[in-house]
């Protein structure tokens, strides 16, 4: 009979502090928001801090009502974002995996999961996590180009880049990126008129895209115009790209020397 007071007492004084611990502290709202504004703002130690307290008060709040499980796996995720963004790549992990083990149809905690194991060099892992979210969200841009690159960056498999890109093309037509990125992928296949084109719609949507007139120039090589070249990679060049420099420097050298080669681009 007295240990069952005493557990009734202890029990009872726990609740009281943490009762009291809670309205002692900052309203889980205010850290939330708080965190988001850290976030924002770049300030990724603060916001990691905002949504640990966050997650702390949730958690004792849950022990004394219902768990707001909704609330607790978004500041998670959050916090798993901050962790990538200050490139604490472990810690991002961890989170992202408990996001994942309590909601495994979350499109956004894949990608961000596959982010963090491609920056770690977990290439295949990042595969797999790339095509979970497309499995979930297949009409998410961003998730097709980011596969679209590693198989054209990390694997030069070609073929499956030219798909994601396409894809990617197809739901955001207007993005300049995804249009140049198809156009890198399609000529390092061989499709070099179809990479013109698509390096023309980079430059049409982005006047000062200096990449993408690289990338023209050098089909435009491939095609045998070298006149129709040099204008953009002078032009990639003005605008700050290594490449276009290179390639503009090449071609005087080219013309006043008469180096063969220059198919070879």
């Amino acid at each position: 009979m007295r240990r069952t007071r005493w557990l009734i007492t202890v029990t009872c004084t726990a609740l009281c502090i943490i009762c009291t611990a809670l309205q002692a502290g900052a309203g889980i709202k205010d850290l939330i928001e708080g965190g988001n504004r850290h976030f924002s703002s770049g300030s990724y130690d603060e916001a990691i801090e905002s949504y640990s307290r966050a997650l702390f008060q949730l958690k004792m709040k849950g022990l004394i009502a219902t768990p707001d499980k909704h609330n607790m796996m978004t500041v998670t995720y959050n916090r798993g974002l901050a962790y990538l963004e200050k490139g604490d790549y472990e810690k991002a992990l961890k989170d992202f995996d408990t996001v994942l083990q309590k909601n495994p149809d979350d499109a956004q905690a894949w990608y961000s999961r596959g982010t963090v194991r491609e920056r770690m060099g977990n290439m295949d892992g990042a595969l797999s996590d790339y095509t979970s979210a497309i499995e979930r969200d297949p009409e998410n841009s961003l998730y097709r180009f980011s596969r679209g690159y590693l198989y054209q960056h990390n694997r030069k498999e070609w073929d499956a880049a030219i798909a994601d890109f396409t894809a990617a093309v197809e739901i955001n037509p207007d993005n300049p990126v995804y249009q140049r990125f198809l156009g890198v992928a399609l000529f390092s296949a061989g499709h070099i008129d179809r990479a013109e084109r698509r390096f023309a719609r980079a430059i049409a949507l982005k006047k000062d895209y200096g990449e993408a007139y690289t990338g023209r120039g050098q089909c435009y090589i491939k095609e045998g115009e070298i006149y129709k070249a040099i204008p953009d990679f002078r032009r990639a060049c003005h605008l700050g790209d290594e490449g276009g420099c290179v390639m503009e420097q090449f071609m005087r050298d080219y013309l006043e020397t008469g180096v063969e080669g220059c198919g070879d681009f």
